[in-house]
């Protein structure tokens, strides 16, 4: 009994050091202390953040209207 819980606990502790490692975030790609604001006065931004939302909601709505006139 008293060795299955000593087995038992060390596979907890082995997986949950593995798991924090594997938690941690990469180097090479962008995270949170690194990101900049979204500049609007930059043309991708301002399409990627603004006109193409825009024009899915509006396509959307669209396509629910035309699916619920049928």
């Amino acid at each position: 009994m008293k060795m299955n819980l000593l087995r038992n606990s060390l596979l907890v502790v082995l997986l949950s050091t593995n798991l924090t490692s594997l938690a941690q975030i990469p180097e090479d790609v962008p995270h949170p202390d690194n990101n900049t604001p979204i500049d609007l006065s930059k043309p991708f931004d301002l399409i990627v953040f603004v006109i193409l939302p825009i024009v899915i909601i509006i396509l959307y709505v669209l396509w629910r209207q035309k699916k619920k006139n049928k």
